[in-house]
């Protein structure tokens, strides 16, 4: 059985749980290709916090949401929300998605039931974890490093 699947636009890959995006969530994983960002060159950095001009930001946001597909047609106008991720068991949850754009939560896990919220985890040798409701069209991503995990 096949749990995930590809897409990609303009250089960028998502990876799409399967089971997710058929319970009806827009799901996905990125990598860091096929981005503007600097950081190192051709870098999608999806964060406001990092050292990154706001342009690039929304530029490989652009990219991302083309690649999983998220089209407006269906009347949602996406937000991605981050964190300024440290290893805690801290926590915040999302009401309005333009509520961190600025001044990122301090925590390792998001949750929303706003259908036009995404969450992003950032990792590099942690795991994401992803949680749903499908009952409450509720979500939480979570950074878990050793500890959390633990």
């Amino acid at each position: 059985m096949k749990h995930f699947r590809t897409k990609e636009f303009e250089g960028v890959k998502a990876i799409e749980p399967i089971a997710l995006t058929e319970a009806g969530f827009l799901a996905a994983f990125s990598t860091r290709l096929g981005g503007v960002s600097p950081l190192p060159k051709g870098d999608l950095n999806l964060g406001y916090f990092a050292k990154d001009q706001p342009e690039n930001v929304q530029e490989n946001r652009r990219r991302f949401f083309a690649a999983v597909e998220a089209k407006r047609s269906n009347g949602i106008n996406y937000k991605i929300v981050t964190a300024k991720q440290v290893h805690s068991a801290d926590n915040h949850i999302v009401n309005d998605p333009d509520q961190f754009r600025t001044n990122p939560a301090v925590c390792d896990a998001l949750l929303t039931d706003r259908e036009d919220t995404l969450i992003g985890i950032q990792t590099a040798d942690c795991l994401p974890v992803l949680i749903v409701d499908t009952q409450k069209r509720a979500v939480a991503g979570i950074h878990a490093g050793w500890r959390g995990t633990l």
